[in-house]
């Protein structure tokens, strides 16, 4: 196309593209945080569905006799486990019930104590028991904590259902966050670049005068700038895609070890993260036809 207004010299238009790249990055990061939180939840409660953890105390009494010694030693908590584990087998809806071993024990401390974790027989640690149900019905549930409150009241149940509600409103209020950065930047970068296209019209206010003097139609003009608006919106959507989508699989890779970074994201997923840059080139091309031919009506 040919450039009959020199708009490439400008300021503004050195600096817009990186402008919209911003924009594109923050939008794509917040997309990608929203459906990494939602994948974390996923996999965090699909782990824990049907499950329920039976403690037992590290200290008190907590033997099915009331003769037994306060604080038994490692070996008869396994035995008590075992036990309560053949009663809390025996109920309506119970799949299975195992008592973890030291080996089990020391890998969910290791987290947090590290190398430390070995030593932890000579810690003061539950005993744990890893019951599986048919599902998370209250029936099953009260017939577990019925049996247990027979057995000792001093055991405790954690069914999980509290925190993964909590884990749950959590997630979700982050994901409405990055659902509102993703708004707010949408309507941050139509703003500048509305801004940006009146800067750039009104610096070349003569040049457009003449030419509509000498019998340019306005279309041309809209051409130039909405050629110029494409230009630089399309470099800085092509940057700020690149730099997200470096930063997410940068971040991916280095945190396919962790834990809660797991999850990742799925191949439709990334496929998804390319709706950012569609959606900013809309909003660049739109905002800048629009305010020419708003502003061309004003001037002329």
């Amino acid at each position: 196309m040919q450039r009959i207004i020199p708009l490439y010299n400008e300021t503004s238009g050195k600096l817009l593209p990186w402008i919209i790249a911003f924009m594109v990055y923050i939008a794509t990061l917040a997309l990608g945080g929203g459906m990494l939180l939602g994948n974390i939840a996923s996999l965090w409660q699909s782990g824990l569905e049907g499950h329920i953890s039976v403690v037992l105390p590290a200290t008190n009494s907590i033997g099915l006799d009331a003769d037994r010694a306060p604080t038994p030693t490692r070996p008869d908590a396994n035995q008590l486990a075992e036990e309560i584990a053949k009663k809390i087998a025996a109920i309506d809806g119970v799949i299975a019930a195992q008592p973890l071993s030291n080996d089990d024990i020391v890998k969910l401390l290791e987290p947090w104590l590290g190398s430390a974790a070995e030593q932890s027989q000579a810690l003061p640690v539950p005993q744990l028991i890893d019951v599986v149900i048919a599902s998370n019905d209250d029936a099953t549930v009260n017939a577990i904590t019925a049996e247990i409150e027979k057995l000792n009241p001093n055991i405790d149940i954690d069914d999980h259902q509290i925190w993964q509600r909590q884990f749950a409103q959590l997630t979700n209020a982050l994901r409405s966050v990055a659902w509102a950065i993703i708004l707010i930047v949408a309507a941050t970068a139509s703003v500048i670049v509305a801004y940006g296209t009146k800067t750039t019209l009104a610096a070349h206010h003569d040049i457009i005068a003449i030419l509509n003097l000498i019998g340019a139609r306005d279309d041309l003009i809209i051409q130039q700038f909405h050629y110029w608006t494409r230009s630089n919106g399309q470099r800085g959507v092509l940057i700020g895609t690149l730099l997200a989508l470096l930063t997410l699989a940068a971040l991916a890779y280095f945190g396919k070890d962790i834990r809660f970074l797991g999850a990742g994201l799925a191949f439709y997923e990334w496929l998804l993260l390319l709706l950012v840059p569609a959606l900013g080139l809309l909003i660049v091309n739109l905002t800048g036809r629009m305010t020419v031919q708003r502003q061309l009506r004003a001037m002329l």
